[in-house]
């Protein structure tokens, strides 16, 4: 027979129970309904998530007492919270940050619903809670923010279907419409603004350590530019995985595989792209190393302010990395009096459709100022 460990009143209710057993490693609710023992395990060992459960489980034995069908749970059967933490073992890396970052905003919610009771009116109750918190701007989540938090939840249920918890995945709700908000571009004026600030607080960097962070930060700018890279793209491609060569003009081009969100591609960068990763190599020696192990965002949001350039005046939004993404797409449309989109959005691991809509719609009349203005030959 079991023996009881520890035992635990509800701090509101004097009549339930979580308690602690030497035959599981789960926390056991009890309590009494009309002189009957009611006992069931709580699928977890965090002792406030046990209680909120256990009040749960209680309501509903009082409301199925009262003549109400109650849908009697598997033991055993696990809550979110457990199944994340489950999950999260099997991840690293910058995955493994990516889900603990996603989580905490969500976790109140989520962390005590049984995964076999989730259903689209679930989803739907956490939209209406999602949208009541707020955001550490003051503002309340948007709909591209929850679009996110689903990308998390169906990844642990796709888990909880390998576990053989549940069979399918739930029904998920539509969220709504999310707006179009690609990260403002540089235009070749705010660029080599950017470059020449960039170049002035290198050289008077106090100290060796701040010195290096600020190159790196330049060889990261100089090399989104170049190469049309997404920001996790830049920062998980290794020396191994680029090589030198010349286009038809004689000038040194570089070529990486890259693995991006549509698969495997071959991304062509130009001539700068080529230098950083000469000196680079030199530095690292390792072919397989990573060509960027730092993140510099922190310290490009305080370049962008040094410039006054965080801030698009046109648009009021926030500039960051994406931001050079956009300003290399820019570019290689303007380079052209009759750009090849194709080219372009196979380079950028994208679609022309995508192009049109996210980058060229940016583009002015003011940026193509040479193209408009050039002479007919």
């Amino acid at each position: 027979m079991a023996k009881l460990i520890q035992q635990y009143q509800h701090p509101k209710l004097p009549k339930l129970y979580v308690q602690q057993r030497d035959d599981s490693r789960f926390l056991q609710a009890v309590t009494y309904i009309d002189s009957v023992k009611r006992q069931k395990s709580m699928g977890t060992e965090h002792l406030p998530t046990a209680f909120r459960l256990a009040e749960d489980w209680l309501k509903k034995l009082h409301r199925a007492s009262a003549g109400e069908t109650i849908t009697s749970r598997i033991i055993n059967v696990p809550i979110m919270e457990e199944l994340f933490k489950s999950w999260r073992k099997e991840l690293s890396g910058k995955k493994l940050g990516w889900a603990d970052m996603k989580w905490g905003p969500i976790a109140a919610f989520w962390e005590t619903k049984v995964v076999t009771e989730i259903n689209a009116s679930t989803f739907k109750e956490f939209y209406r809670w999602r949208r009541a918190q707020k955001t550490r701007f003051d503002e309340a989540p948007k709909n591209h923010t929850i679009h996110k938090d689903v990308i998390l939840l169906r990844q642990i249920l796709k888990y909880a279907i390998e576990e053989e918890h549940i069979s399918v995945l739930p029904a998920v709700p539509k969220i709504g419409r999310i707006q179009d908000n690609p990260r403002p571009l540089l235009t070749a004026q705010e660029w080599e603004h950017l470059r020449k600030m960039s170049e002035e607080r290198i050289h008077t960097s106090d100290n060796h350590r701040l010195m290096e962070q600020r190159i790196d930060l330049d060889d990261q700018m100089m090399w989104m530019v170049a190469t049309m890279m997404r920001v996790g793209e830049m920062l998980a491609v290794r020396f191994r995985d680029c090589r030198i060569e010349k286009n038809a003009q004689g000038v040194k081009i570089l070529l990486c595989d890259v693995k991006g969100k549509r698969g495997m591609r071959i991304v062509v960068g130009r001539g700068a792209a080529s230098k950083i990763y000469t000196r680079r190599k030199a530095k690292y020696e390792d072919p397989s190393a990573l060509i960027f192990p730092v993140h510099h965002h922190e310290a490009l949001t305080e370049l962008l302010k040094a410039a006054e350039l965080h801030v698009d005046h046109r648009s009021g939004f926030t500039r960051d990395f994406k931001s050079f993404r956009a300003t290399a797409i820019s570019r290689a449309i303007l380079r052209s009096p009759n750009p090849n989109l194709l080219m372009i959005a196979r380079n950028a691991g994208t679609s022309v459709a995508v192009i049109d809509r996210f980058y060229a719609q940016r583009l002015s009349a003011e940026m193509g100022k040479d193209l408009l203005t050039e002479k007919s030959t």
